[in-house]
């Protein structure tokens, strides 16, 4: 597997969300769109709370996430 592939956990704040994206922030950082189709999160995720979301390495690392 490609290390770039390979997936990452991270805690986010979701802050809004819509049918394709969530927008979520880590850490104190700014928040970002994330497309739903490359992210899981924890079961029970919603708006106004903070969940792990499990996604690929390059992706969590090209948002600034970790």
């Amino acid at each position: 597997m490609n290390r770039n592939a390979e997936p990452v956990e991270v805690d986010v704040a979701i802050h809004e969300e819509t049918d394709a994206a969530l927008r979520v922030s880590a850490a104190g950082r700014l928040p970002i769109w994330l497309p739903r189709s490359r992210i899981r999160l924890e079961t029970g995720a919603g708006a106004d709370c903070t969940v792990m979301a499990t996604m690929p390495r390059w992706l969590a690392e090209e948002n600034g996430l970790i």
